[in-house]
Parts: structure tokens; sequence; C-alpha cells
């Protein structure tokens, strides 16, 4: 038995307690198995930090709720990071991916309706396309989904796609949508470069993906809190 996966959890659902050894620095199982990868995560919680004190300095009464519940996610991403990390158990991968899953989820929810000003009747066959494109990559490419997760590929282009329609309408937005399409692909790039470097160099890509994803998440949020419309 372990803190990570105790036996009743490992007696009903073995898969669930299966070691995950996909990411450099994750040397067994244990509370320090991945200690590089693992603190690296704390660059989620300054990100949540650093939003939530911006949203409380520029308070938006229109998307106040929004951007408060993305600020959560990020910082819920940085705490199931850690776990993961820590705990090196299949069960534990969902703590890591579904708060950054759901962030995106939410964050293009709040573009389509809110910036964009897209009914709701519109809103959601996007939203749906959006999500359906990640689980298609999940379920037919595992592992070699195009720029890394299979959350990546439908990100990027929906942000290609927010970028060019801020150049159209809403010029002070798509500098800070550029910044953070430029960040998604350096991050893309540090999600799969992992395995290929850890061999060489002893430490891989996965803490650098921690960090720009971190920073994404910051960007994204300042995007919201400065430039979501307040009308």
């Amino acid at each position: 038995m372990s803190l990570a996966c105790p036996n009743f959890i490992g007696n009903l659902a073995p898969g669930f307690c299966r070691a995950v050894d996909d990411y450099c620095q994750l040397t067994g199982p244990g509370w320090d198995a991945g200690t590089v990868n693992a603190w690296s995560n704390a660059a989620f919680l300054l990100a949540a930090l650093a939003a939530w004190r911006l949203l409380s300095i520029n308070p938006n009464a229109k998307a106040h709720r929004t951007i408060r519940a993305l600020t959560l996610l990020a910082a819920l991403a940085g705490v199931g990071g850690y776990l993961f990390h820590t705990s090196d158990a299949s069960w534990a991968t969902w703590g890591e991916t579904i708060p950054i899953l759901a962030f995106m989820l939410l964050y293009v929810w709040l573009l389509l309706r809110r910036f964009f000003r897209w009914h709701f009747l519109f809103a959601i066959p996007a939203l749906a396309l959006y999500a359906a494109a990640i689980y298609w990559l999940e379920v037919r490419t595992p592992g070699l989904a195009p720029f890394g997760r299979a959350l990546n590929l439908p990100t990027l282009v929906f942000f290609l796609l927010a970028a060019i329609g801020f150049l159209m309408r809403q010029r002070e937005a798509f500098w800070p949508m550029f910044w953070a399409l430029l960040v998604l692909m350096a991050s893309s790039v540090a999600s799969t470069a992992d395995a290929a470097i850890c061999p060489q160099l002893g430490l891989g890509s996965h803490v650098l993906w921690h960090l720009l994803d971190a920073l994404l998440l910051y960007l994204l949020l300042r995007l919201a809190i400065l430039h979501a419309p307040k009308r």
C-alpha cells in the first residue's frame, strides 16, 4: 500500500495504480519520484496569484466570475501537477490535465461570448467542435497528436483565428493574443522534446513545459482582465 494508491483502489481498479514513466525525472513511485517536475508546478500557482491580484486592481463586473473561475483552474493545475509528479500513479494524470482542459474550454467560451459576442446558439456548436477535435486527436493518435498533447493543435488553430478576429475588430487585444499564441507554440515543442532531451541531459523539457504553460495561462488571464468588454 502507498499514499498514492491505497490497496482498496488498487484492488478495485488496478489500472489507476499503473506507474507512469512518460516523463524525464520520474524515477519510480513515491513522493520524491519527480522532484524537479513536481516543484516547477509552483509556476501555475504564481500565475494564478498574479492574475488574482491583477483582477482585484482591474475588476470587470461582466466577466468577473468567469475570470475568477479561470484563475482557480490555473491554481488547480499547479496542485494537480504536483500530486501527479510526486505520486507517479495513472489516476493522478487527471489532476494535471483536467484543470487545463477545463480552463481552455471555459476560455474559448469567454472569447466567443464576451469578446466576439456570439449568440449562445452559435457559441455552443463552436465549443463542441473544439472539444470534439481534442477528443478525436486523443483517441486516434494517443501520444502522437501533432504539437504534443491532443489539446494543443485545436487550441493553436482557435487562438490563430482569435488573433485574426482581434486584428479586425479589437486591435488592442491582438498583441496579447499573438504573444499567447507564440508561447503556446513553444510549449507544444517543449511537450514533445522531453523524451529526446532526457537521455543526453538527464533533465527533460517537461519542466520548461510547466513554465511555458503557466506563462500562457497568465497571459490569457491578463488578456481577459484588461481587454474583456465591460458592456
